[in-house]
């Protein structure tokens, strides 16, 4: 009786959401983890839509019935300037320093990895960080599993599943797709060539098809313009699978690698994120980082 009435007396913990689909799942893992930590404290997911690119929440409303949340629409299509005022400096200054202070006293947190989140104190209000270093354990991903309707025992697809992240990577100065010279590399060099190739992508197909051409001309070669939920599903029951830079293709990867013997290839520029899933992975031999 006590604990229920502390819980419903004290305020909840938001946790901070920006990004995609693949953001906001680590971003329920979190939800769920820190709700066990703090069994006497809520929950509150906040989704806001700022960023490079406006984002929305992604997750399905029933998905979230044990999980508070609310949608920030914080997203600002106003170009940034490149010289800024001395009092916008000041103003950032002084925000940088109180946000120190809240960090300091435990109010305000990061938890990005199991050490930080192991770190968090009992009066913590405000939650932020990508969330993509905390080892997802076996609860979790049986948990996720079965809201996507992934099934450990469904039938193998006999393709080769590519998924290449564009969308805003196409127009963004500060990061890049991968180049497709790489990922005809890896396909030519550690994939089975008999395979037909299918292609998930976030972009429009002439658009894949405009970097890709010279590797479909070669292979047999489906595209496929699927919601994120089917496009894992897919790419899970695929013989082979190569991502890309995406936390889509991080995902896809964590749950092939506890329940798919095929091959998954994983960009070298994911392997910060995929160590702290290596410990516990049945199937890392399969693991091929490019």
């Amino acid at each position: 009786m006590i604990k229920t009435v502390i819980r419903y007396l004290s305020p909840h913990i938001k946790i901070h959401v920006w990004g995609g689909f693949g953001s906001q799942l680590f971003a329920l893992v979190m939800a769920w983890r820190i709700s066990s930590k703090f069994k006497c404290r809520r929950v509150r997911l906040v989704f806001h839509s700022s960023g490079v690119t406006e984002r929305i929440r992604e997750l399905p409303s029933e998905w979230l019935q044990n999980v508070s949340f609310i949608e920030v629409r914080d997203f600002a299509n106003t170009p940034h300037s490149k010289k800024p005022s001395q009092s916008k400096i000041a103003i950032k200054i002084d925000k940088t320093r109180f946000l120190g202070i809240l960090l300091f006293s435990g109010i305000l947190a990061r938890a990005n990895s199991d050490k930080e989140l192991n770190r968090l104190k009992p009066w913590v209000l405000e939650v932020r960080g990508h969330y993509a270093d905390v080892q997802v354990n076996d609860i979790e991903l049986s948990r996720l599993r079965t809201l996507m309707g992934i099934d450990l025992e469904g039938t193998e697809i006999n393709c080769c599943s590519v998924h290449y992240r564009l969308g805003d990577l196409i127009h963004l100065e500060s990061k890049s797709y991968i180049n497709p010279k790489r990922i005809q590399s890896t396909l030519d060099n550690n994939f089975d060539k008999k395979l037909p190739v299918n292609i998930f992508s976030d972009s429009k197909e002439h658009e894949v098809t405009k970097l890709l051409q010279y590797l479909l001309d070669e292979k047999r070669t489906s595209y496929f313009a699927l919601t994120p939920i089917e496009t894992i599903k897919f790419c899970f029951y695929s013989r082979e699978f190569l991502g890309t830079n995406s936390k889509i293709s991080l995902w896809i990867a964590i749950f092939r690698l506890h329940g798919a013997s095929g091959i998954t290839a994983i960009p070298s520029e994911l392997n910060n994120h995929l160590n702290a899933q290596r410990t516990a992975v049945p199937f890392q031999s399969k693991l091929l980082t490019y």
